[in-house]
């Protein structure tokens, strides 16, 4: 049982619960109840916090605290269900550590939590877009690694941890060879997202270096900041429809992004394109939602729960070795995995 579960049921972000959990400031008594209440019906324990001294196997330590901030991102598990695997583990690790784990949003205004401001943090990790230039020169001041977070090529100092999105792209492409198709679609569900245009790049490149026909299909929204926003309905009606109506059409499609797969599978139904059968469809990310496909869709799993640990060890790593603090950023690259295989289409 972990905080994913508790903010799911209660509905509300891990960045919430956490301020429950802490009696900290900022949550309305309605949202306080939902999560105690939440709390209550799944037996859910916080972790004892470690009250005194610095872990003694981490005499680098200044503090014993590390803050996880979201940087203009919404981290509840309804909207962002595999960052917030990806969150949950890194808190666990750093709570196995002997850290005390701030868990925080920082919104439009900047505000940052208090124990950021007064320096009482020995490092950061972060999540989300790079903040404005005020915020981040007082964020510069700590060792920092950025998790999951390619949305754009800003942000310049701190290590960073990801999925390789490359090899996503590659494996997915490899599959669909391996399965026989010759003529596929990528669906383009991000416009500005560094990550997704790896993915897409890789997989463009591996298919049409087999000699295989790729129809490129945009239907990503303008507004990436909007939550929710990143996939423009009408455009993937529009977009189905005209593969639909191809003489030769493709006869499967990598959606590089699994919350948005059952969106895609409504446009195939309704413009008479069965999934699995007429044309195969392999997502990413292993959401959740995927279990509620039918058929299940061939699905890369990035990885989020090592991609969360392994953010803590890079921390740990700059923290136990300061003079590394002045090498160049590094970049940790999570390798995916394909964890199931679409139904063959007849």
């Amino acid at each position: 049982m972990s905080i994913v579960e508790v903010a799911k049921l209660a509905g509300l972000s891990h960045a919430t619960v956490s301020r429950v959990i802490n009696d900290r400031p900022g949550v309305s008594n309605g949202a306080a109840e939902r999560v105690r209440s939440a709390m209550k019906k799944l037996g859910y324990t916080p972790p004892a916090k470690r009250r005194g001294p610095v872990p003694k196997s981490r005499p680098s330590a200044r503090t014993g605290n590390i803050a996880l901030l979201m940087l203009g991102t919404d981290l509840a598990p309804m909207h962002a269900p595999v960052a917030a695997v990806a969150v949950d583990a890194a808190g666990s690790a750093v709570s196995e550590l002997g850290f005390n784990l701030t868990l925080a949003r920082v919104g439009g205004d900047g505000r940052l939590p208090p124990i950021v401001t007064r320096g009482d943090i020995d490092g950061l990790i972060l999540h989300g877009y790079p903040p404005a230039e005020s915020v981040a020169l007082r964020l510069r001041e700590f060792p920092t690694v950025w998790m999951m977070s390619r949305r754009t090529d800003g942000g310049d100092w701190g290590d960073r941890v990801g999925p390789d999105n490359e090899a996503v792209g590659r494996i997915a492409a490899e599959h669909l060879l391996g399965e026989g198709h010759a003529h596929v679609a990528y669906m383009r569900l991000e416009q500005t997202h560094r990550g997704f245009a790896e993915r897409e790049i890789a997989f463009l490149d591996t298919m049409r270096g087999a000699g295989a026909d790729c129809d490129l299909l945009d239907v990503a929204a303008r507004d990436e900041r909007e939550q929710g926003a990143k996939l423009d309905r009408q455009a993937l009606d529009h977009a189905i429809k005209d593969l639909a109506q191809q003489p030769s059409r493709a006869t499967a499609m990598f959606v590089p992004r699994g919350r948005w797969t059952t969106l895609v599978y409504e446009a195939l139904r309704q413009h008479g394109l069965e999934p699995g059968r007429d044309i195969a469809v392999i997502a990413c990310d292993n959401d959740p939602i995927l279990a509620g496909l039918t058929p299940a869709p061939a699905t890369i799993d990035i990885q989020p729960d090592l991609i969360g640990m392994e953010a803590v060890s890079q921390l740990m790593r700059r923290l136990e070795e300061p003079a590394s603090r002045s090498v160049s950023r590094m970049t940790v690259r999570v390798q995916p995995r394909l964890t199931a295989d679409a139904a063959s289409v007849t």
